[in-house]
This record gives structure tokens, sequence and C-alpha cells, in this order.
């Protein structure tokens, strides 16, 4: 079995790519940039159909959406070492 494509997350202020943190807060699943300090949500669209109720999940390291529209599978963002 393949792994899904990977989306890549960056922080919506600064547009920091690798010092991310994934976290989980009362409006769902985020990021926080070590860079300067700010919130970015990982809820995003379907890459595939654009689709924007995509549902999230984690395990371990890594957040994924699944786009309950076209079937779409997808890794959000994995969590640094």
């Amino acid at each position: 079995m393949q792994a899904p494509p990977e989306v890549r997350v960056q922080c919506q202020k600064c547009q920091e790519k690798d010092a991310l943190l994934g976290r989980y807060g009362p409006y769902g699943y985020y990021v926080k940039c070590q860079v300067c300090n700010a919130n970015t949500s990982l809820k995003q669209g379907c890459p595939a159909c654009e689709y924007h109720s995509v549902r999230l999940s984690k395990s371990g390291a890594v957040y994924s959406g699944h786009c309950p529209q076209c079937e779409h599978e997808f890794v959000i963002f994995r969590q640094p070492d």
C-alpha cells in the first residue's frame, strides 16, 4: 500500500515550515510556531477535490486528513523528532 501524499503546512504569520509543533485545543488540531509563537489551524480543504469539511485525525506523530466526499487520504503535518 502506498503512503498518502503529504501537504506542507506553514505558519500563517511568518511562513515558517520547519519550527512547528502539533497541538490540540478546543477548536481542534493546530500547529504552534516556535519562531513567532503564532498558532495555525490544520483545518484545510481536500487537495484532490477541494471539499472543505475534511476530517482530521492523529496517529502518533502524524496528523492526517480524510475527505468524506472523494475518500482521499493525505498527511497534513508530521511532528518533528
